[in-house]
């Protein structure tokens, strides 16, 4: 007997190529471009010396008594009755402190900064004055919200532990105050002390005031004017809190190097603002940079860190600016590698002997010290270049770029020696982009001529540009790249103006100034500065 054979139909679907989407080609699709900082991989090798120069002190961390503060707040916590469930139970806490000074700040100084969760008071300030209360919980806890004037979800800050875990956190574990154990942060003994300290600073009234806040996760308008203690702004000279904050920045401790280094740099900001010298964010590197009579180049010196970093500063900012103009260039048109890179060549070429250099001559010429004709200040070249470069004139903005480099170079060659035993000791010789790579590199190269260096060196940052983008992908993550190379032709992705690295000083300048050790009108040191010059840096 015949049977029919059974037919199962299945909604099969034909793959259409469709013109409007466009398919990944690989299993791996990009995350897209971003920014990025440091698009030549060199910065880090500057970042390393101020780092180790100023141990403690951070970009973020501008307000001292925030760490005395934070001390206390969780020698507090610690002393709670209250059953502590988890550290998600210690982060509200300290959010709520954080928010509740962010509201006291600000209402007695609005202008008044660094301080974390200032322009969330600052949008929230007028209900608190109007309604008379606010719901201190709602802003500060982590995955509540308060609503704004415009309807939208606010919460004071991100970061799960607030600007403790964000800001603080890493300062004050590196001096020894605090350490995180299981996700929670625990006091150590040094920071014990310094919580004691602060509290001394404060009476009963503010205290149970504020604990009553973050208690309650309530704050009244009127319970502001009973915050007056807890002002990060002020802190009285000669208290038992003021002089804690002197024996941990300035005090050698267990004659480590990172704290020796701290100290000195400290009395060496001090002392330079006690002079005519022009102020600014890279004051040290400046000043040591342009006093080499004034670094001691023995001993592993902080004066000697500060030459060594704006060294290197200067040579990676030209390098950048030369990076940056083919970039800039490169967005015109699709140019063939070798191609751009001789046309580029030949517009320095052509700048180079306006400025009375043979682009023929031997590289090692331009070393050579007794030669006044190559012999110009680096800082000087430099304002130059930043002029040329906001002209757009590149072929000017290549050639004072290798002046930059070759003159900040012939600047300290007689020193790469005492510059290697730094590096070597503080364990940084082998860092991407430090002098000593540069050093190697002009002199394996002295015998090209100046043409046909400037030629490979325009290949170098091409070539290092694209290792060190495709270093930063990782897994997934999104690119860095600011130009790609397809059939042998450059194709601009971005461009990135050059900077230099933020090394602390800022931070140094506004703790000095809380310490009432810098004056903060005239910026020069006050006579508690002058005592601590005396005691540390006699003349």
């Amino acid at each position: 007997m015949n049977r029919k054979k059974k037919v199962y139909k299945r909604d099969y679907k034909m793959s259409q190529y469709q013109t409007n989407i466009q398919t990944p080609l690989y299993y791996a699709e990009s995350a897209g471009f971003i920014a990025g900082r440091d698009p030549m991989g060199i910065q880090n090798s500057s970042v390393v010396i101020y780092a180790g120069l100023l141990p403690g002190i951070t970009n973020l961390t501008e307000r001292i008594r925030f760490y005395g503060f934070y001390c206390w707040l969780l020698d507090q916590y610690d002393g709670l009755e209250e059953e502590k469930l988890s550290y998600k139970h210690q982060y509200n806490f300290i959010r709520r402190a954080e928010l509740a000074i962010a509201f006291f700040m600000y209402d007695k100084d609005p202008d008044f900064v660094a301080i974390p969760g200032k322009s969330f008071a600052g949008d929230f300030i007028k209900h608190l004055k109007n309604k008379g209360t606010i719901k201190l919980r709602s802003g500060a806890d982590k995955g509540q919200f308060l609503l704004d004037d415009k309807g939208e979800r606010r919460s004071y800050w991100k970061y799960s532990s607030g600007a403790l875990g964000q800001y603080y956190a890493g300062a004050l574990n590196a001096l020894s105050l605090v350490k995180v154990k299981e996700k929670y942060y625990l006091l150590q003994p040094k920071g014990k002390k310094l919580a004691e300290a602060f509290a001394e600073s404060i009476d009963a009234k503010n205290k149970s005031t504020l604990l009553s806040i973050i208690r309650e996760g309530e704050l009244r308008y009127s319970d502001l004017s009973n915050l007056k203690l807890f002002d990060i702004s002020n802190i009285n000279v000669s208290s038992s809190e003021w002089k804690l904050y002197i024996d941990i920045l300035f005090n050698r401790g267990n004659f480590s190097k990172p704290t020796h280094q701290r100290r000195d740099t400290l009395l060496h900001y001090l002392k330079v603002c006690d002079t005519s010298f022009s102020k600014g964010n890279w004051l040290l590197g400046e000043y040591f940079f342009q006093n080499r009579k004034e670094v001691s180049y023995k001993n592993n010196s902080a004066s000697l860190g500060w030459h060594i970093y704006y060294t290197q500063e200067l040579i990676h900012y030209a390098i950048e600016h030369i990076f940056n103009g083919m970039l800039l260039l490169m967005k015109k048109d699709m140019f063939e590698v070798k191609g751009f890179v001789r046309q580029q060549t030949d517009k320095f070429s052509k700048s180079l002997l306006k400025r009375g250099v043979n682009p023929n001559d031997k590289l090692e010429a331009l070393f050579d010290l007794t030669n006044d004709l190559y012999n110009h200040s680096p800082l000087n070249i430099k304002r130059e270049l930043d002029e040329m470069a906001k002209d757009h004139k590149f072929g000017m903005v290549y050639c004072l770029s290798l002046m930059v480099i070759v003159n900040t170079y012939r600047s300290i060659k007689n020193k790469v020696k005492v510059f290697e035993d730094y590096l070597f000791k503080n364990n940084l010789d082998g860092r991407r982009g430090n002098i000593l790579q540069m050093h190697t590199y002009l002199n394996r190269n002295a015998e090209k001529s100046i043409r046909l260096f400037f030629e490979s060196f325009l290949f170098k940052i091409l070539n290092d540009h694209q290792i060190v983008a495709c270093n930063k992908i990782g897994n997934g993550e999104a690119q860095v790249h600011k130009f790609l190379i397809e059939h042998n032709h450059l194709i601009q992705i971005d461009h990135i103006s050059p900077r230099m690295t933020n090394p602390r000083l800022g931070s140094v300048k506004s703790i000095l100034e809380d310490l009432k050790l810098l004056d903060k009108q005239s910026q020069t040191p006050t006579e508690e500065a002058h005592f601590l010059l005396n005691k540390y840096l006699p003349n």
